[in-house]
């Protein structure tokens, strides 16, 4: 109620009101009532080296880190003409002055295997249009340093989104029924290029995230409603929270060097992500035990729950 009072709920549904920041279209008025949706699901396979060379590097959060995975929306079927997007996300450090950057191109899944795989171009396809030069750019780091990128975990959630029809100022989504599943070794059906979602999942194969993931995109300083929704306590902020990150330590802990920095001891020697009690514990032990001299004029915790950036919260 926090949220839609102050901004609508997109639906999901016929060309009618543009594109969502993610490619979904958006009605707010149509005459087939079925084609309307309150939330999209939206699937995401990710590649990565046997190694984690990727996880690894955008851990570390290195200059230039970067991440390929492939996206659809709604259910996925068998058809050639099936619409997949490849997406590339490259991470880009402060000091540099350039902001990181998402690219994607559209490709019919019938061309995926032989574009990711093999390196061809799709038909239609050249290396000097926008779309053909940026698939070739994905092709080069997939096979980059003589290491080949593979698929290594999927995620699926439903999406809701909030915005204005005409604006895009304060946009916000909300991810539930969150799940990472294990792709490397996976069973797939003949000639197809993921898992198959159909065969038996073992328990070891698929992660169920226990909560929401609430997140806020702002064009300019947010408006006291948007305060008063993140610091108001249902939410507790998760800068840099990785769905890619969160589900390749949790399905691959033998082949990590570093955990993502919201994991916290097991007290069994591994690791695993804090719940929500913890995150919103803004307590330092450390620092209450430490010796006031060294710090001066230090002041005391943030209350629990607050985060003036308003963004990256889980609730």
């Amino acid at each position: 109620f926090q949220i839609i009072k102050p901004l609508p709920l997109l639906i999901f549904g016929r060309k009618q009101g543009g594109k969502t920041e993610e490619g979904g279209s958006l009605s707010f008025v149509s005459q087939n009532e079925e084609t309307l949706r309150d939330s999209q699901k939206i699937s995401s396979v990710y590649y990565d080296t046997e190694d984690l060379q990727v996880y690894h590097n955008r851990l570390l959060r290195h200059d230039f880190a970067s991440l390929v995975r492939v996206r659809w929306y709604g259910e996925r079927d068998d058809s050639l003409e099936f619409p997949l997007f490849v997406e590339r996300k490259v991470h880009r450090e402060f000091w540099t002055g350039n902001k990181s950057v998402k690219e994607r191109c559209p490709i019919d899944q019938g061309d995926l295997s032989a574009a990711l795989d093999l390196g061809r171009m799709p038909p239609g396809l050249t290396k000097d249009d926008k779309s053909g030069a940026l698939l070739a750019s994905i092709q080069s780091f997939l096979r980059e340093g003589g290491k080949k990128q593979v698929p290594m975990v999927r995620t699926q959630y439903m999406r809701s989104a909030y915005q204005e029809a005409t604006s895009n100022a304060v946009r916000i989504s909300i991810d539930t029924d969150l799940k990472m599943v294990r792709e490397r070794g996976a069973p797939r059906r003949e000639g197809d290029w993921c898992r198959d979602m159909a065969a038996p999942l073992p328990p070891c194969d698929v992660v169920d995230f226990p909560y929401a993931v609430l997140e806020v995109k702002l064009q300019d300083e947010p408006a006291p409603w948007v305060n008063e929704l993140t610091e108001g306590g249902m939410l507790v902020a998760v800068p840099k929270f990785s769905k890619f990150q969160n589900g390749m330590a949790l399905l691959y802990p033998s082949k990590l060097r570093n955990s993502p920095w919201w994991f916290l001891p097991d007290g069994k020697g591994g690791m695993t992500p804090a719940n929500f009690e913890e995150m919103a514990d803004t307590r330092d032990p450390y620092l209450e035990k430490a010796n006031p001299a060294f710090f001066g004029e230090a002041k005391a915790p943030a209350p629990a729950g607050g985060n003036p950036s308003g963004a990256g919260k889980l609730g």
